[in-house]
């Protein structure tokens, strides 16, 4: 079955990374929005991932909220 070209590949983040995300927001609270800004603990690149990931699965709209 050939994979549809419209539909985007699911991010791939590692389930640790998610785990430290979801320790912070607990320890911290759930911030408004979710950005760069608010994941400075982790790297560049790893922090696009979480956000991408975040919008692939709904939990965030494309404005971080």
């Amino acid at each position: 079955m050939a994979d549809d070209p419209k539909r985007p590949a699911p991010p791939y983040i590692a389930f640790q990374t998610l785990k430290t995300l979801l320790q912070n927001m607990k320890a911290d609270g759930v911030p408004g929005r979710i950005d760069k800004t608010m994941l400075r603990n982790f790297s560049g690149a790893v922090a696009s991932q979480l956000i991408t990931a975040l919008k692939f699965l709904n939990l965030t709209n494309n404005d971080g909220i």
